[in-house]
């Protein structure tokens, strides 16, 4: 004889069973229904490309070459890029030295430029000064024989005791 089950068994599990048909479901979808989902999507995407499978296959491997081809090439580029940042940075600085040794060169060149100035106005001072007196001395004593010398001239670094020169003479 067989025992019967009662009813109240079934509406106790009832909960749990539902959510174990569920759970079996969620799982049964993921692992057979959605690959072939997306394999139908895919076989669609290359029916409108009109692509088979081992050419879709060879074009996307053409497209991870170039990728990686691409890739390679940014390193090199940023490879280089640094190189050059670090290069410029190098030569920036020996500028700047160079500058930098230049602008003390300048400095020192103007320096050197006003103390010759200061140097050639003191000669002129003294040149002149001795012109005056060797002018003195010179036409002074001409003056002794002719008496209308008033002044004297420079011409060719010669003092010219004259009548009427450019420098008066006081003696």
């Amino acid at each position: 004889m067989e025992e019967e089950i009662p009813k109240s068994f079934f509406r106790e599990h009832l909960a749990l069973s539902l959510t174990i048909i569920g759970v079996a479901l969620i799982v049964l979808y993921f692992l057979l229904l959605k690959p072939a989902f997306v394999g139908y999507v895919v076989a669609d995407e290359l029916g409108e490309l009109d692509l088979s499978l081992g050419e879709y296959e060879d074009t996307l491997q053409a497209a991870e070459e170039k990728v990686l081809a691409i890739k390679t090439e940014k390193e090199e580029l940023e490879a280089n890029v640094t190189a050059t940042v670090t290069e410029i940075g190098l030569k920036n600085e020996l500028l700047e030295e160079d500058l930098s040794e230049a602008l003390k060169d300048i400095q020192r060149l103007e320096n050197t430029k006003e103390n010759l100035e200061e140097a050639t106005e003191e000669l002129r001072d003294s040149y002149d000064a001795l012109i005056d007196n060797t002018a003195h001395s010179i036409c002074c004593k001409a003056r002794v024989d002719d008496s209308a010398i008033d002044s004297y001239d420079l011409l060719n670094n010669k003092i010219i005791c004259v009548e009427d020169g450019k420098y008066n003479l006081v003696c």
